[in-house]
């Protein structure tokens, strides 16, 4: 049996989560990097020590700054 591996990409509202849920109706498994990547920098985890050392408390979806003030300091 051969196994295939595919990448499904595409910008925002492109229907990712559509085709990955539709590939899960089939019987294949995927893979959610963005769920993986939210779960290696929840508190307790070390990807959250890490991110609080670079970036302090301020860090975005961390008590601090929001998601707007931050894009709008880096395009400044």
């Amino acid at each position: 049996m051969k196994i295939f591996k595919i990448a499904v990409t595409g910008s925002a509202g492109s229907g990712k989560s559509l085709v990955c849920k539709r590939l899960n109706e089939l019987g294949l498994v995927t893979l959610d990097c963005d769920q993986i990547a939210r779960q290696v920098v929840e508190p307790g985890e070390p990807g959250f020590k890490d991110i609080i050392d670079l970036f302090g408390r301020g860090a975005p979806g961390h008590g601090g700054a929001g998601q707007a003030e931050t894009e709008e300091t880096d395009h400044q």
